[in-house]
């Protein structure tokens, strides 16, 4: 007999043993519960229904509001706002035009997905108004009670109450006209020019409610005044019969019993302080025990049927275990996506843990990785550009020596010493080890090139510079123009009958430093121009500079050629606008 119960005896015996017996004391609680609180858990599950559902809304109307209060904001300290204020006396019939219109698409940006937008405008103090919407009349502005909301000096936003933005509103029990205002005054140095005012429709609040809040009646009104601002069309509660209802919302959330027309009413209310209004949800008692009812029948069969209790445990358990595997597979989701700083804190010393530590030291080792890779490629840059300069400056050395050895020759001693003088400037700038010039620098070895270039060629060219001062101190790669003059010399003046001309332009465009050498030689056509940039034609300068400049920078930057057979080349090299910490980055 001892032995017949023992197996009874065992953890999976005991293990059911306790479930029913939790099974049917928790069941056992939950019927007295449910039979002796009823009404108590009515009031809390309605409040927080109801208070979630007017939270809901609430913060679905204030993120509308916010949205149009920053776009006010926006508006109202733009620039261009700000000028088309001040500056629009004077104008002609095609100059007002011409600002009308482009206030309106300014304005039309705005409701760009704002659909519960009904008008924004831009109006003077002087009465001129720009508006995209239904048209407001400044003189009836003017004569409302909170005009002076929207021009206040200090430049706070002004939130206006629901009104009519017309002198003739049109209102019936299915559509209200009236609009919610947004307003800031436009102020240039504390002087206020105008303001900046968007009317939201009140159609907004029907859309928030309505979707939100299907069972229950809704109520929305001035907290001060009682002004109803929203009123759903089977709330039963009047004007009147709110402001007796106000006096038991003192706090600024709640709920509480009201008997009206006859009937007991649960109330819910919530206070908005960034519009000062008293959102009410209205309820029939009677409604909430029938629904009440309902869901209690159903919970209690469901934990009869199911065993919620049991099921409760189930979840719990799995959730315990399956948790550190979730946050596995979320890493693993984020570390895909490129987010490799993601990393995985664990003190479990079973498989999960171990895979968890495997995967931070893989991330680590992938980091490494990259960093090493991005390193050397640093390098290779670095590599490549000083190879590139290397094989640019014994070229030009070259060069320069052979025309000193004419001068010697057949001119005497006479011009040497500007030949070496010039040579001098240009050996001293070309030996820095800095891989960039000032613009300044650059003209200076330039016109020292040129100073020896005008020996060699015996007046057979002339020459002008024409560099703005706004760009002499910026920085551009080092010998990126002699290049382009020597071949305008050799290849186009040099192969000219008659004397030449040089023009070199520097100017800068936007974020861009532009460089234009034009020569008057006898040109190129598009294969030799395609041959000069590959290296094939003008010796290897050329190709040189145009490699640096894409190595460096990219498109749209670099060289341009265009060019007419016997009239003219010109030759266009663009450059970014770079400080000097941004060149030894680049470098």
């Amino acid at each position: 007999m001892k032995r017949k119960f023992e197996k009874y005896n065992s953890i999976k015996y005991k293990f059911v043993f306790v479930n029913l017996i939790l099974t049917f004391v928790l069941s056992t609680a939950i019927i007295f519960f449910w039979d002796t609180r009823t009404e108590n858990e009515v009031e809390h599950s309605a409040n927080n229904y109801i208070s979630d559902m007017l939270k809901m809304s609430g913060d679905s109307l204030t993120v509308a509001l916010k949205d149009i209060y920053a776009l006010v904001s926006i508006a109202s300290s733009d620039k261009y706002v700000v000028d088309l204020l001040a500056n629009n006396k004077g104008l002609d019939g095609y100059q007002y035009l011409q600002q009308t219109r482009q206030a309106s698409q300014y304005l039309g940006n705005m409701f760009v997905y704002k659909h519960y937008l009904n008008d924004i405008m831009i109006a003077g103090l002087d009465g001129q108004t720009y508006s995209n919407g239904n048209t407001i009349s400044f003189d009836y502005l003017k004569k409302q009670s909170w005009f002076s909301k929207i021009v206040n000096p200090s430049g706070e936003i002004a939130f206006i109450q629901p009104h009519y933005n017309s002198s003739q509103p049109y209102v019936t029990s299915f559509r209200d006209d009236r609009v919610m205002s947004i307003a800031r005054s436009v102020r240039d140095q504390n002087l206020v020019l105008g303001f900046v005012i968007a009317d939201v429709r009140s159609d907004l609040l029907r859309d928030i409610f309505s979707s939100n809040m299907h069972d229950v009646s809704m109520l929305v009104a001035v907290r001060g005044s009682g002004e109803t601002v929203y009123n759903s069309l089977d709330s039963g509660i009047t004007s009147k019969q709110f402001a007796q209802l106000t006096p038991d919302m003192k706090s600024n959330e709640g709920y509480y019993y009201k008997k009206i027309n006859g009937k007991d009413m649960f109330i819910v209310y919530r206070y908005m302080p960034t519009t000062d209004w008293l959102i009410v949800g209205v309820i029939p008692k009677q409604t909430l025990l029938n629904q009440f009812s309902q869901t209690r029948n159903t919970s209690l069969l469901l934990s009869l049927l199911f065993c919620i209790v049991a099921a409760g445990i189930s979840i719990v358990v799995t959730s315990v275990l399956t948790k550190p595997i979730l946050r596995l597979s979320r890493a693993i989701k984020m570390f895909d996506g490129n987010q490799l700083l993601v990393r995985l804190d664990t003190n479990s010393s079973d498989e999960i843990g171990q895979l968890s530590r495997q995967f931070n030291l893989m991330v680590e080792r992938i980091q490494e990785l990259i960093t090493n890779i991005k390193l050397r490629e640093q390098e290779k840059r670095k590599a490549e550009i000083r190879a590139l300069q290397a094989q640019i400056n014994p070229h030009f050395l070259y060069n320069t020596l052979n025309t000193i050895k004419f001068l010697s020759v057949y001119h005497g001693a006479d011009n040497i010493h500007d030949v070496a003088e010039s040579l001098s400037r240009i050996m001293h700038i070309n030996m820095q080890e800095k891989l960039y010039n000032t613009v300044e620098e650059e003209m200076e070895f330039l016109q020292s090139y040129l100073n020896i270039q005008e020996y060699k060629y015996s007046n057979k060219f002339t020459y002008r510079f024409m560099i703005s001062d706004d760009i002499l101190s910026h920085l551009i790669p080092k010998l990126v123009l002699q290049p382009f003059v020597e071949n305008s010399l050799i290849h186009g003046i040099g192969k000219k009958k008659g004397p030449g001309f040089i023009l070199i332009k520097g100017y800068r465009h936007e974020d861009t430093i532009v460089f234009k050498i034009q020569d008057d030689g006898i040109g190129m056509s598009q294969e030799q121009i395609d041959d000069v940039l590959a290296g094939r034609q003008g010796g290897l300068g050329i190709r040189n500079v145009a490699s640096r400049l894409a190595i460096s920078y990219g498109e749209p930057y670099g060289v341009t050629i265009s060019s007419e057979i016997n009239l003219f080349t010109i030759v266009e090299i663009a450059i970014p606008i770079i400080s000097t910490e941004e060149s030894a980055v680049i470098v």
